[in-house]
């Protein structure tokens, strides 16, 4: 069994894409994730564990998973709407840094597209097919989210962190995905690429269903079909809300990430 040289926590919003990502990252040789420890049990979340050795194995037992005796690096991936789940993610680092180095990614979608993505996902996924994107509904959505931002924020004071861009991810993998395994010390893999073509533990893939289910290659079907949708929703807008200065800076932060370019600038 290799030495666990970092251990690494992956946030995004809902359906912003954090499904897709860490199947990218967990099909590295020497890397280990396991998908949303908290938000998969929230009605009896899991205890903040002793060391990364104990995380490894508990959270092995939790998903039916296979042991990858090659791994250097373990970490997981949190949606991160809720305070609850934030708040164990941070008390997990803060316990895994006591043992090795702990390093923080965080993957930045369009809030719209997210927002829309979710309301599609409530219809095709989660029993609410009446589930429709309005203006008042993606304020509310807003409000949660500019909290998370600034949440995130603080923890990556403590932490070095990578941000970067869901729409960079699909539409260039091949350049976006080397630039974070060098951040968290490993060389990239091209074979990380196909891991749609990975017998995959399906058991252990939470978030985005259809990565289990039927994954395919990394595409930007999904992206351009949000892009359309938006600017379609955009246009109801009546409220005064969006010239508030919060939601400015959210805009104008997400604007700051985009591209292929990831950072670990915290431009908070």
């Amino acid at each position: 069994m290799k030495e666990i040289k970092n251990f690494i926590c992956l946030l995004g919003l809902p359906r912003s894409g954090t499904t897709i990502a860490t199947a990218l990252i967990d099909a590295h040789q020497a890397v280990e994730m396991f998908y949303e420890p908290w938000n998969s049990s929230k009605n009896n979340p899991p205890p903040i564990y002793e060391n990364p050795l104990q995380f490894k194995r508990k959270m092995r037992e939790k998903y039916s998973t296979k042991p990858n005796p090659e791994a250097e690096v373990v970490g997981f991936k949190e949606t991160s709407e809720h305070q609850a789940s934030l708040e164990w993610s941070k008390q997990t680092l803060k316990q895994m840094e006591k043992h090795c180095e702990c390093l923080l990614l965080f993957l930045v979608r369009d809030p719209i597209h997210a927002y829309l993505s979710r309301v599609e996902g409530a219809r095709k996924y989660w029993n609410h097919p009446d589930a429709e994107a309005t203006e008042a509904g993606y304020k509310n959505y807003t409000k949660r989210i500019i909290e998370v931002y600034k949440y995130i924020g603080e923890m990556a004071k403590n932490y070095k962190t990578i941000i970067f861009d869901y729409d960079a991810l699909v539409e260039s993998p091949g350049n976006v995905l080397p630039n974070i395994m060098s951040f968290m010390g490993l060389e990239f893999e091209e074979s990380q690429l196909n891991f749609y073509e990975r017998e995959v533990e399906k058991n252990k893939i939470m978030g985005d269903p259809e990565v289990g289910k039927n994954p395919r290659k990394v595409s930007t079907e999904s992206m351009m079909r949000r892009k359309e949708e938006a600017e379609e929703f955009r246009k109801t807008f009546k409220l005064p809300y969006w010239e508030k200065p919060e939601v400015k800076a959210l805009e104008s932060w997400c604007e700051k990430v985009k591209g292929e370019k990831v950072t670990t600038e915290n431009i908070w």
